[in-house]
């Protein structure tokens, strides 16, 4: 019988654990396999596209629904850069080419819509990729919302159509009111010119939502057609101002423009359309505030960065906090106004910034709860883009 001496024994040890450790570390591994597998399954699944890029940009993820948006193939794309070369090999390319050069702000959403070889509109949202706050990487997410699109399509068609219809009867109904007013003047009696008066109202306020309607209508479907030319600002809220000096008065609610200190420069402008989007803000501070308010209006003028600020302060009721992220939405009225005045079509200030956006212009608002709001209308000038 072999005695082992301490150095066998110590080495018959020392393979015994080296043994060990690779079962444990194999047993890691393929646990952590059958992890990545699992992943990668999940991935290959979503309902959502998914198109993954190394910091250089190479593909390193393609999976079943980017396919089947895209039509190109895993194989065709993985571990590939998507170059301006490669968009002129064909169509399917080029959509890859245009989506992967989208802008990227995180967790921003963009469309883009795809011709060949179906017609297609995707949602694109831009995620950063970090391990330990570094990052790695960047994902886009592809969401079809093709059939989102086309009912939007079909409601706003009908509300085109609709308002068309409404509109006509309802002009006609304006003079006969006015026709009416006119000729009954000593025949009628207060009771009935009352009356008149308040279905004259009435169908002023039908007349305006009509309007506001066809407005969203166009915006919705491209076809607002704006007219840009180099302008002044400063004439254009004047008259905006001088115009809704009547409702600031009935209101009680004075209107304080303050001039700028110095020459302003000229804006790119469709001068129609954004006196539609600075009226229907100076018009909702003037209904959204007590008698004895003041709304305020001043310039500011940052030469740095080539902006021109337009501040409209109010000391109205203010904006609900839990409100004030819907306060863009179509329709949309914040509860404590809903309250104090129960006439209104939610459209203005959805009109005001689409408007902006097509100008380039960033509307935003600080509004604090029954001491008022101020809109910021941030103007940029001096800009080589011509065509806006």
């Amino acid at each position: 019988v072999h005695k082992f001496e301490y150095t066998e024994m110590s080495l018959a040890n020392i393979v015994a654990n080296q043994a060990a450790t690779a079962l444990a570390n194999s047993k890691l591994f393929n646990e952590l396999a059958t992890e990545q597998n699992k992943t990668h399954a999940v991935l290959q699944s979503l309902q959502d596209g998914l198109i993954m890029y190394d910091l250089d940009g190479r593909i390193l993820l393609f999976n079943h629904k980017a396919q089947d948006y895209l039509w190109l193939s895993s194989q065709a794309v993985l571990n590939e850069k998507v170059t301006a070369a490669k968009a002129k090999e064909d169509i399917y390319w080029r959509n890859l080419y245009e989506i992967s050069r989208l802008k990227s702000c995180e967790l921003c959403s963009q469309e883009y819509v795809i011709t060949a070889p179906m017609k297609r509109v995707l949602s694109i949202t831009y995620v950063p990729v970090r391990s330990q706050k570094r990052k790695i990487g960047s994902m886009q997410v592809l969401s079809d919302i093709t059939k989102d699109k086309e009912i939007e399509l079909l409601k706003s068609n009908f509300v085109s159509v609709a308002s068309h219809q409404l509109r006509t009867p309802l002009s006609r109904i304006k003079w006969g009111l006015e026709a009416l007013s006119d000729q009954g003047d000593g025949k009628l009696n207060v009771g009935q010119q009352d009356l008149i008066k308040k279905l004259h109202i009435t169908n002023e306020s039908l007349i305006l939502l009509i309007k506001d309607l066809l407005d969203v209508s166009r915006i919705e479907q491209g076809q607002f057609n704006y007219k840009f030319a180099d302008a002044e600002l400063h004439p254009l809220v004047s008259k905006i101002v001088h115009e809704l000096k009547p409702a600031s008065v009935k209101r009680q609610v004075p209107i304080n423009l303050i001039p700028p200190a110095s020459a302003l420069p000229l804006i790119r402008m469709d001068a129609e359309k954004l006196d539609m989007a600075i009226r229907n803000v100076i018009d909702n501070a003037i209904k959204y505030s007590l008698p004895g308010n003041q709304i305020t209006m001043k310039y500011h003028l940052d030469e740095k960065n080539k902006f021109v600020f337009l501040f409209i302060e109010d000391q109205g009721v203010g904006i609900p906090p839990e409100d004030q992220k819907h306060i863009f939405v179509k329709f949309f009225r914040a509860r404590n106004v809903i309250r104090l005045q129960t006439e209104g079509s939610g459209l203005g200030l959805n009109i005001a910034k689409e408007i902006a956006l097509k100008h380039k212009i960033n509307l935003e608002f600080e509004s604090h709860l029954d001491k008022g709001t101020t809109f910021i209308f941030q103007i940029p000038y001096g800009t080589d883009d011509k065509k806006i």
